[in-house]
């Protein structure tokens, strides 16, 4: 089996399933090399991830490393290239799923009826819409998350439908008014913006050159951050994937913070 995306690759795993052959999503130098780090941190001691091939971009990945790998089965998403799509059906069935953060939850069951693994699936995701919900109840508050990453040197903020924004609505959070936006999963913010960023909790990952903002008083002036209240995690699961694995550590993260304020 080969998963040319890689929230396709952490549903694979999470099922118990390590595809000979994945996609990375960009040769962008700042772009995970192959299996992210968090996903071997998280698969690594019980699965053997060394043997998957790595097959090229997700937009434009060698047929012949897919070809050479026999895969019985090839997992790609509808956004891909009709004309990609009908030469990897040459190679094997595809299955597609959506690719979208907004509908990973519905992505999880593609992925896992392809497999025969539904209802393993189904059972996960129950798990950890009931974790998010006792916690949200337990809390008992309505408490404000903001999320930002940069991209190259621009700055991008995550609204409702992005896979954080789902999770902090699954546990109860609400997001400031410039993060309600539904219509796409995420909006470019100017520094001279970031006001816009305050929050009871403000998440981030800023990498690279952007990264220069954590000195900037645009930055450094935020309540957020004076008091404490702003987190960096990791962008992989947080901003760059969508799976059931990126939920329960974004979930993770956020127990954590909240933790840490109590």
């Amino acid at each position: 089996m080969v998963a040319l995306n890689t929230g396709q690759l952490e549903t694979l795993l999470v099922l118990g399933i390590v595809p000979v052959g994945i996609a990375t999503a960009s040769s962008d130098a700042t772009a995970a090399p192959g299996v992210p780090d968090f996903v071997q941190e998280e698969f690594g001691q019980s699965h053997n991830l060394d043997g998957i091939e790595i097959v090229g971009e997700r937009s434009d990945p060698s047929l012949e490393k897919i070809a050479a790998l026999e895969p019985d089965l090839i997992l790609a998403n509808q956004r891909a290239d009709s004309g990609l799509l009908d030469r990897l059906r040459a190679l094997a069935p595809v299955v597609l799923s959506n690719g979208g953060s907004e509908k990973w939850k519905e992505d999880l069951g593609i992925v896992a009826e392809a497999v025969g693994q539904r209802e393993a699936a189904q059972r996960m995701l129950a798990r950890y819409e009931e974790d998010a919900r006792v916690w949200a109840q337990q809390r008992g508050d309505e408490a404000t998350v903001s999320l930002v990453r940069s991209k190259g040197r621009q700055y991008v903020i995550h609204g409702e439908h992005s896979l954080a924004g789902i999770v902090a609505r699954d546990a109860g959070f609400t997001r400031p008014e410039s993060q309600t936006f539904t219509d796409q999963p995420n909006k470019e913010i100017s520094p001279e913006n970031f006001h816009e960023l305050e929050a009871d909790y403000l998440f981030y990952s800023f990498g690279g050159p952007a990264a220069d903002i954590l000195g900037d008083p645009l930055w450094t002036g935020l309540d957020a951050v004076t008091q404490g209240r702003a987190h960096e995690v990791d962008g992989d699961p947080w901003f760059l994937n969508a799976s059931i694995v990126s939920a329960r550590r974004v979930l993770a993260d956020m127990k954590r913070a909240v933790a840490a304020r109590q």
